[in-house]
């Protein structure tokens, strides 16, 4: 069972947080089999400021749009993780 901590700016509608989730459990679902109700993702709203995430790193070119997983789970093969 993976527990997913979503952190994003506030103010974002319903909707986007549903497609936030909804894409994340398509993910899981294709990657690692997971059951089709293992779906537990908490969202935590922040400020801007507080998602302070370099937009350059590893040459990936980021927008203002910062989301941020935390994935929490047992073990998982590196294969899985790389997914």
């Amino acid at each position: 069972m993976p527990l997913i901590h979503v952190y994003l700016e506030k103010g974002k509608s319903q909707e986007y947080r549903d497609a936030i989730s909804d894409g994340l459990h398509e993910a899981f679902l294709e990657t690692w089999q997971i059951p089709l109700k293992d779906r537990f993702h908490i969202f935590h709203e922040t400020r801007k400021e507080d998602l302070q995430i370099d937009k350059e790193m590893w040459d990936v070119d980021r927008s203002d749009e910062v989301v941020v997983f935390h994935v929490f789970t047992s073990p998982r093969t590196t294969d899985m993780k790389l997914k």
